[in-house]
């Protein structure tokens, strides 16, 4: 496993666990108990705090067979990190970027960069990620430091909150150690920037607050900084193999945060390939029949994402 960064990654901000992807790191053996936090539901909001709807959690175990959580990513990292240390057949090596397959002497090439993928251009038919339209505001807050005239609910209690608004909404959920996810959605047509995680600037920042009530405005400003991410995604039913060469994860299939399923479908592919190369020493046949497997079940997902922007926007 090559990886650009010098170290595991300690930025970002949290993460959804959903039942498919959890039954996948179990699987693997991958500890997330001390991390991971289950709501108990997730509230829908009116812009002006009207509650919508409220969808239940409790059952999730019994109904899926695994719950359903809410992490910070870099301990998601940490722990698929640690699982990897344990196995003396997978190196980790950490601060190497590949630009070039001449510098390997490799099988099977999986392709993992991410949503900007420079790698991506060895697979016939890919084109560039696109600006979907949205750019998301993240932050953490520390529930201890924030007073009245916050939503009580959002500070007190185990659920996941959503509050919509006109061109944006917002996505609220608790953390370990008793901190505050947040996530801001926000129609943007234009983006200056194919970067994650910069620092927002004030202007947007405060067009965004500009669609949500006032105690929600007076909730965020305790944030120390949000960090602005553009929200690009791949065209989809793109290719995701070629020779011995795959893509996985958002270098495949970037999308919207709109089902929260980027991180699980890239879970997903990891298991999948894994099953079709056990069964087949033929590579490129198992690569080919990973593709035909993934490919529908992204279809799915994506059209589910379109229908909740639908209903969001």
């Amino acid at each position: 496993v090559f990886e650009r960064r010098e170290t595991l990654p300690k930025e970002g901000a949290g993460i959804q666990i959903s039942p498919n992807a959890r039954h996948v790191l179990d699987d693997l053996g991958v500890e997330l108990q001390n991390a991971l936090f289950l709501p108990d539901s997730i509230n829908i909001h009116t812009q002006s705090a009207k509650p919508l709807t409220k969808l239940d959690l409790t059952g999730f175990k019994r109904l899926h067979g695994a719950p359903y959580g809410v992490m910070k990513r870099y301990e998601l990292s940490r722990a698929l990190g640690e699982v990897c240390m344990q196995h003396d057949d997978i190196e980790l090596h950490f601060g190497r970027e590949i630009t070039s397959f001449d510098e390997l002497d490799a099988d099977i090439s999986i392709l993992a960069d991410g949503i900007w993928s420079s790698l991506k251009v060895h697979i016939e038919g890919t084109r560039p990620a696109r600006h979907s339209g949205f750019t998301a505001f993240r932050a953490v807050l520390n529930k201890a430091d924030i007073v009245s005239p916050a939503p009580n609910a959002l500070c007190s209690g185990n659920s996941v909150s959503l509050w919509q608004g006109r061109d944006a909404h917002a996505v609220f959920y608790p953390l370990p150690e008793n901190q505050l996810n947040v996530v801001l959605v926000s129609k943007q047509t234009r983006t200056t920037t194919n970067r994650w995680s910069t620092a927002a600037t004030p202007k947007a920042l405060k067009d965004v607050l500009a669609e949500l009530s006032p105690e929600l405005r007076f909730l965020l400003h305790h944030a120390d900084e949000f960090q602005q991410w553009p929200i690009f995604e791949t065209v989809a039913s793109e290719p995701m193999v070629q020779d011995t060469m795959v893509l996985l994860g958002d270098a495949g299939h970037g999308m919207t945060p709109f089902a929260a399923q980027g991180g699980a479908m890239a879970i997903e592919d990891a298991a999948v390939l894994a099953k079709c190369l056990a069964r087949t020493e033929n590579i490129k046949e198992a690569l080919k029949t990973f593709e035909m497997t993934r490919l529908p079940r992204l279809k799915k997902v994506r059209k589910k994402l379109t229908l909740q922007k639908t209903v969001t926007y």
